[in-house]
């Protein structure tokens, strides 16, 4: 069995599954016991370093630690990654955003933007905010507020085409991301650099949820797609799932098997592959289930 070490002399503790330590890790953020969550969504990462959730509750534990601010730079840098292995992942890029506002870093825009593109609605900064546990607002997209910062063209573009992908009207998804991006959705300009990957995964999955619906898709163009996005963007899983599920659907089954299990090792909890098929999918079995490690870490009595 696993163990989290470093435990006072003496002390034991039952090993607790994934859910769990995820419920400890939550509950010491409530608790405002942020260093104990530091330090044991640390040690959680040397044993199970592919988990995206634990990942988020890391970084956001620096954030509330005020005597971790040399550490912020790490949580940055772990969030830009974990929004780029997910770009779907609504909650980093709130974090990300509250993150760099507190950085002052010039990047502010773009988390605004893909939150917006992910939730319709768009994260503004409340008089000074907070860095504990709530680290910013959110609004409708229609909502006037003095303290609301301008909505983002693309971000509003990205919300309504997947608003029509969820709607399986595909074809004014893909009009709708025609009509905002226009030869980028092709190029992918440094203007673009910090959206592109959702506006790309946003562009694939209205042709592959499309193929699934239609037993006439065009799949060769699909598998094409998911290949160049794959390896444009390697640490990016949905394309990478996306190009095994293509593989797996042309007879290449271990090519496919292969990057499924590289997609498992990144998620441990599959939070990725769920999104994009169901938390029954066809693949579960390929992430291991049984995933525990005892911690042997005092927890604080108000946890």
């Amino acid at each position: 069995m696993p163990s989290l070490e470093n435990s006072p002399k003496g002390q034991t503790s039952a090993a607790l599954n994934r859910n769990q330590f995820i419920a400890l890790l939550q509950a010491a953020l409530n608790a405002r016991q942020a260093r104990f969550a530091r330090q044991a969504a640390a040690q959680w990462l040397q044993i199970y370093s592919g988990d995206l959730h634990v990942q988020l509750l890391s970084a956001q534990a620096i954030l509330q630690d005020e005597n971790a601010a040399a550490l912020v730079q790490d949580a940055l840098t772990m969030l830009e990654t974990l929004c780029l292995k997910d770009p779907e992942f609504a909650e980093a890029h709130s974090l990300l955003f509250h993150a760099y506002r507190v950085t002052d870093s010039p990047k502010l825009g773009i988390a605004r933007g893909n939150y917006l593109a992910l939730t319709g609605k768009t994260l503004t900064v409340p008089n000074a905010g907070n860095m504990n546990g709530h680290p910013v607002q959110e609004q409708s997209v229609h909502e006037q507020d003095v303290h609301e910062i301008r909505i983002q063209e693309w971000g509003q573009a990205l919300w309504e085409a997947r608003q029509y992908i969820h709607q399986e009207d595909f074809a004014r998804a893909d009009g709708r991301l025609r009509q905002a991006f226009g030869e980028e959705l092709r190029t992918h300009t440094e203007e673009m650099k910090g959206l592109a990957p959702l506006v790309a995964l946003t562009q694939i999955e209205n042709t592959y949820f499309q193929g699934l619906k239609q037993a006439d898709g065009d799949r060769v163009a699909l598998r094409s797609l998911a290949e160049l996005y794959s390896q444009q963007w390697q640490d990016c899983l949905p394309f990478v799932l996306i190009y095994a599920d293509s593989l797996m659907d042309g007879g290449e089954s271990d090519r496919a098997v292969a990057l499924l299990h590289q997609a498992a090792a990144q998620d441990i909890g599959g939070q990725v592959a769920a999104r994009l098929w169901g938390a029954q999918h066809p693949y579960r079995s390929l992430w291991y289930d049984a995933v525990s490690a005892q911690l042997d870490i005092a927890v604080p009595a108000s946890v």
